[in-house]
């Protein structure tokens, strides 16, 4: 999948489920933040499977983020 069928389809998702254009960015920003600590937290464990996870959720956030501040991530 490109990235850019992801960010279509993330944009999807968020606005099926109200989020865009609902959500507030700094709101979807400390999502961001609490996902990159997740993302930390697996990291300093060695879990390989929660780093995956922890990179998908961030890139998902900042997706929605970006969106929501009609910024183009790439």
């Amino acid at each position: 999948m490109s990235f850019n069928n992801l960010e279509i389809e993330v944009i999807r998702w968020a606005e099926a489920r109200r989020i865009i254009p609902n959500a507030k960015p700094h709101v979807q920003l400390m999502k961001t933040g609490s996902e990159l600590g997740e993302l930390f937290d697996a990291e300093i464990k060695g879990d390989a499977e929660g780093i995956i996870d922890g990179v998908g959720d961030v890139l998902v956030t900042l997706i929605i983020y970006c969106a929501l501040r009609d910024i183009n991530l790439v």
